[in-house]
């Protein structure tokens, strides 16, 4: 038998939500960040919980209830995030989970950063990502990306922490304070890191034309090199 030709598919690892042992200090002590580092694959809908409850007023400012963390905790999050869940699965109750909800959530394996983007548009939310980046002299937070559908959808922002094939998604409260990064309030997209020479940013925001502009952002997770595959199609 003569094999004339042989066919591959290249594809690339998909990383899906879990639960991260050992995250950086810096989130667990940070309160403009909720880790919620629960194992139970559930932190984008906790995510997603917490952008979702209904708006109330602390300190003369409007914040998502579940952001309130004096008054709402990890378990307040999490009974929410199971209702959105199930909700996906046609599975709606009062109190008690039913059977066939209590096996989707125990067999519940995460999901991949395509369906938390499919998520948020289904919902209508604009969500900004941010990435923690840190070497042996500095850290900082980064903007990695942005899932932005209508401008008349609230805008939230999320952090972003891999190892190895598993993302722990987290709800930033404050993201401007964090990560000294400033996103213009008109067009969501143009962007100024730091307080040296902010004029510009102003100066941007006062004549900004409010139409969003999705810049390149590269991907993070490339496909093998295989150039002895790739430059022979067949």
């Amino acid at each position: 038998t003569i094999v004339s030709s042989i066919s591959f598919t290249v594809s690339r690892m998909r990383k899906v939500t879990g639960h991260i042992k050992d995250l950086p200090k810096e989130f667990l002590r940070s309160e403009c960040i909720i880790a919620d580092n629960e194992d139970d694959k559930l932190c984008f809908f906790r995510f997603l919980a917490i952008c979702l409850s209904d708006i109330i007023v602390v300190n003369n400012v409007e914040i998502p209830k579940l952001s309130y963390t004096l008054k709402y905790r990890i378990q307040d999050r999490t009974k929410a995030a199971k209702r959105i869940l199930l909700k996906e699965h046609n599975i709606e109750y009062t109190t008690k989970i039913p059977k066939r909800g209590l096996n989707i959530l125990k067999e519940f394996k995460g999901i991949t950063m395509e369906q938390m983007e499919e998520l948020a548009k289904k919902y209508h939310l604009n969500i900004n990502i941010y990435e923690f980046h840190k070497t042996n002299s500095s850290s900082y937070y980064d903007l990695s990306e942005q899932w932005f559908f209508d401008k008349t959808y609230p805008t939230h922002s999320a952090l972003l922490f891999s190892k190895d094939q598993i993302i722990h998604i987290m709800y930033i409260k404050n993201a401007e304070k964090l990560t000294q990064i400033h996103i213009c309030p008109k067009c969501h997209s143009y962007t100024h890191h730091g307080d040296s020479q902010i004029n510009r940013f102003k100066t941007h925001v006062k004549h900004c034309d409010g139409v969003f502009k999705k810049n390149f952002i590269p991907n993070k997770e490339p496909i093998p090199f295989c150039p002895h595959i790739l430059n022979n199609p067949v």
